[in-house]
């Protein structure tokens, strides 16, 4: 990843704040797309690559896996030697080659694993050009962000530089991302914008809420079936030739959250737990403590990392110049006992490494399996093949079983697998289906996002690499003193445009990253009048399209042979959007709940369409024209907005399937952040 921060960034006010103008929650009602003619353009392409592939057969197939079986058993090597260099060569197998004892991942996962493995191999092998990757997200709170240390001394980093070379030697690229942020829980804000902030496509998310979630087990339930949800509108609105299931990894899973991921997996999801207590243990045993014996024989990998029986704790390890090596960063924030140094990091990276190239190595030789004629077992994981093999066929029914899989969990009522009372009022008003199941569009302030990062947020469409060079936004001090803020104050028929906002001081003036993660947020300034955004924007039409089961263009039926699709549904900007329209407002999340008087809080007082309104904190909000009687309190800093006769549906949007909100501050000593 990059390392190089930019530093112009100035002063602003207060704190924080977040997120999603409107965890714009509008949920979808049916899954699916309306597909862009460069998209169309895309998939014929991929499927002239596929008919071209046919002509390869077996015999091809066979030499293709026979290489990558010498390339990977030479990357795995390769791994296992750096693994030696760094932790020496006698402590080597107190860490690596363990993976049953560092991990739970049940058979039935494990064959999920392998078979998302086997589906990039084999695409990559019928069309190189698709450039397969396999995505590792990251979600989690400020010690997966690895708070305290360089962003690139988490343990999703080291993982990444760790993994990629095997994946690469057998023609495919290795992507783990670390979108965990700092003072955040899992619900349900991060989950209903998982797409605007996650991205998506991507192939395995690692949950790494503990610390923040605490005993909400709910809020991991909730998570699960939005990336089910999200992967099954994926599916369905790329070809035929794409299927999407992630794999959930959880970390520190207790016993609550155990179950609640062993009810996924008898539904159909992949799951797998760290559990590295053993390879912990046989390092504290075997490791010499640095508070009485010398370190001399150690790698620095090792030296100074077991101190009084604990990790990174007591002196001299748990010494900040020791426990974390940020230099030449001076005065680095969020160097706490809670936080895990570099060792720490750079240890669970490689465990996880470790993993991944197991899982490699075991994927090939379980695509060699698949070349083999047997009996079609009950679980639909061996194929039957014999003779003349089509490789296209195998991928078909390798996605077919996915497809089923993804089916299954679907197909059990939301409340199996989450707990809606949990969830609280707006649930029952609105049904859990509605929160649980149904797509929606977020737009979300938050960093990272990988919406900020493609330009989707601010609808320029300006795709940045990862965290460069994005649209950042203005601090308050250039919001002031901006046009148009500076010349008129807003009104309901001619509002201001919502600007995004962050604060400078949040930044850290390093030339090397420290963390990617910040609360900007959308600004609602008092004193400043009406201010107005509309969602949908152009760029999220493109991006979040919907309402479509057709999956292809009509030469590109032709070359499949397929004629067994339906027609393109209107897209957003045609109407009938397909959302209910429930719309979620979350505001800032204050570190320790400790905000600035000056906040304005949507629990605090509620008032609309009053414009001399002074008293208390009222603010003022419709919806295409429409009023805001009320907030709902859903989950945490998230609230619901109600409309007249207490409705919580907004319905299809304008004509145009599109939402103005308009927001109005009418304390100008308050601003309110979204």
């Amino acid at each position: 990843h990059p390392q190089v921060q930019k530093k112009n960034n100035r002063r602003m006010v207060t704190f924080l704040l977040l997120l999603s103008l409107v965890s714009f929650l509008y949920f979808l009602s049916i899954f699916g797309q309306s597909l862009s003619n460069g998209h169309l353009a895309s998939e014929e392409q991929e499927a002239k690559g596929y008919a071209a592939a046919k002509v390869k057969g077996k015999a091809a197939l066979e030499t293709y896996i026979e290489n990558l079986q010498d390339s990977i058993r030479k990357s795995h090597a390769e791994f296992d030697e750096s693994m030696k260099d760094l932790y020496g060569e006698s402590f080597f197998p107190f860490i690596f080659h363990r993976v049953n004892e560092a991990f739970v991942l049940h058979n039935v996962s494990k064959s999920r694993f392998l078979r998302r493995l086997n589906i990039k191999m084999l695409r990559s092998f019928l069309d190189p050009s698709l450039n397969e990757t396999f995505t590792w997200i990251t979600g989690g709170h400020s010690n997966a962000a690895a708070h305290g240390n360089f962003y690139n001394q988490s343990y999703t980093a080291t993982l990444e530089r760790f993994a990629r070379g095997a994946f690469q030697s057998v023609g495919l690229d290795f992507v783990a991302k670390n979108y965990a942020m700092g003072g955040y829980s899992s619900g349900v804000e991060i989950s209903l914008c998982l797409e605007a902030i996650y991205g998506q496509n991507f192939d395995l998310f690692s949950w790494d809420f503990g610390m923040t979630d605490g005993r909400d087990v709910f809020k991991l339930q909730l998570l699960i079936n939005r990336v089910v949800t999200a992967a099954d509108a994926w599916s369905k609105s790329s070809s035929d030739l794409n299927s999407y299931f992630p794999m959930v990894n959880v970390v520190g899973a207790d016993n609550a959250r155990h179950q609640a991921l062993l009810s996924a997996e008898e539904r159909g999801l992949g799951v797998f737990i760290i559990t590295p207590g053993p390879v912990l243990e046989d390092l504290k045993t075997n490791l010499p403590d640095a508070s009485i014996l010398d370190q001399g024989n150690l790698t620095e990998y090792l030296a100074h990392f077991v101190c009084g029986g604990a990790f990174e704790s007591n002196d001299p390890c748990g010494n900040p110049d020791v426990k974390y090596r940020t230099a030449p960063c001076v005065n680095v924030k969020h160097q706490v006992s809670w936080h895990d140094g570099w060792k720490l990091h750079h240890l669970y990276g490689v465990l996880y490494a470790d993993l991944m190239v197991q899982m490699l190595h075991e994927s090939i030789d379980k695509l060699a399996e698949l070349l083999s004629p047997s009996k079609l077992n009950s679980t639909n994981t061996t194929l039957l093949l014999a003779g003349d093999v089509d490789p296209f066929d195998i991928l078909s029914r390798l996605q077919e079983e996915e497809g089923n899989d993804r089916t299954a969990f679907l197909s059990t009522s939301a409340t199996e697998t989450v707990n809606a009372a949990a969830l609280g009022v707006v649930v029952e008003r609105v049904g859990l289906e509605t929160v649980a199941r149904k797509r929606s569009l977020c737009r979300s302030a938050l960093l990272p996002a990988q919406s900020r990062y493609d330009g989707i947020v601010t609808g320029s469409g300006n795709k940045k690499m990862y965290y460069e060079d994005f649209d950042s936004g203005s601090s308050l001090a250039e919001i002031r003193g901006a046009d148009p803020f500076s010349d008129r104050v807003g009104t309901e028929t001619l509002p201001i445009p919502l600007p995004l906002a962050f604060d400078p001081g949040q930044r850290h003036p390093c030339e090397i990253t420290l963390k990617i993660d910040y609360k900007d947020y959308f600004l609602v300034q008092g004193g400043v009048g009406w201010v107005s955004t509309v969602i949908p924007n152009s760029a999220e039409i493109v991006h979040f399209p919907k309402q479509v089961t057709d999956r292809m263009s009509e030469s590109a039926k032709a070359i499949k042979g397929s004629n067994t699709f339906s027609t393109v549904s209107p897209n957003v900007g045609e109407g009938n959007n397909g959302y209910e329209g429930v719309i979620v407002v979350c505001v800032e999340v204050c570190d320790w709940n400790q905000c600035p008087e000056n906040y304005a809080n949507l629990a605090d007082g509620f008032q609309i369409r009053n414009e001399n309104a002074t008293d208390g904190n009222p603010i003022s909000i419709t919806v295409n024209d429409m009023p805001v009687i009320n907030v709902v309190h859903f989950v945490g800093n998230c609230y619901a907005l109600e409309g007249e006769q207490n409705v919580l549906k907004w319905g299809q949007g304008n004509d145009s399937g599109q939402y103005e909100l308009k927001l109005k501050v009418n304390d100008e000593t308050k601003n309110l952040h979204v």
